[in-house]
């Protein structure tokens, strides 16, 4: 085995470490580095691997100037005096903290990993679930009386719910292009915006993420999800995306206006000399007439 893989190797930490805090975490410091570095840590109150994560050298205040008594006890025990005064912290108590903490950084990663790939099949299951469910329960009552029909109540599938909210979206684009100062106003899915499924402690959550960036969380009254939350934000003047598409719009009303006012000037030396035409014409018949 690799000097490098066993300093890597997560199975070396408690399944639960990363929650550990105050004496729990205490403990573990002392029975993975030693009493010392349990001290040290306790002394200055980093309670929790957070705090440990976020804490750049715990060392460093063991070398400072400090009128402290247990400061001055811990330096005596973990610091070299140079022939100048001055105090180095032993290698080994300080690099010992940064092994520790990068093998907690690992842990954290391989956390993170697990946890989605949880999320992932617990989304696909609940797919699944959903669509076996949808299914039986149509069967059935396709079955039943006719009363069956107004007493059920099956919740929406994923598949279902996508629908209803693709199709509330355009309907929202018809409604309120005049507003928006569009002629032809409308948003397309994973162009404009995407889609985000997810499954949170077995419930479906929905989100939107806009073309410009933004994360929208979509809240849910009843069996349905809404999409207020996603309107206000496209109403937002501070979402680029749409400012973008309102900037190309007015683009192009200028350019229709301008082909127009040219379509207008081209049009005019016509309808000049066809009126200048029918005036003669007239003239040439009244003369005859007279005569």
């Amino acid at each position: 085995m690799s000097v490098a893989h066993y300093y890597l190797n997560t199975s070396q930490l408690p399944n639960d470490v990363l929650s550990y805090t105050d004496q729990d975490f205490y403990n573990f410091v002392e029975m993975f580095l030693g009493k010392l570095h349990a001290r040290l840590l306790s002394y200055l109150h980093i309670s929790s691997v957070p705090c440990f994560l976020l804490t750049e050298n715990p060392c460093a205040i063991l070398t400072l100037d400090i009128d402290d008594e247990v400061l001055e006890q811990l330096s005596q025990e973990t610091c070299i005096k140079l022939k100048n005064n001055q105090l180095i912290v032993k290698p080994g108590v300080e690099n010992s903290f940064k092994c520790l903490k990068e093998l907690l950084k690992k842990k954290i990663e391989e956390h993170m990993k697990t946890t989605k790939r949880n999320i992932k099949q617990q989304v696909i299951t609940v797919a699944n679930t959903n669509s076996t469910q949808s299914f039986s329960l149509s069967s059935s009552m396709s079955t039943s009386s006719p009363s069956l029909f107004t007493s059920s109540c099956s919740p929406l599938t994923i598949d279902e719910h996508h629908q209803y909210l693709l199709n509330c979206i355009r309907q929202w684009c018809i409604d309120n292009k005049a507003n928006l100062r569009f002629n032809e106003f409308e948003l397309k899915e994973d162009v404009d915006f995407t889609f985000i499924f997810s499954n949170i402690n077995n419930f479906l959550e929905i989100s939107i993420q806009c073309k410009c960036g933004s994360k929208i969380n979509l809240g849910k009254n009843a069996e349905k999800f809404q999409l207020s939350n996603y309107y206000k934000h496209l109403k937002d003047t501070r979402c680029s995306h749409m400012n973008a598409l309102k900037k190309k719009a007015q683009e192009q009303m200028q350019n229709r206006q301008h082909t127009g006012i040219n379509l207008t000037a081209t049009s005019s030396p016509i309808t000049n000399n066809k009126r200048r035409i029918d005036s003669q014409s007239s003239q040439k018949a009244k003369q005859k007439k007279e005569h």
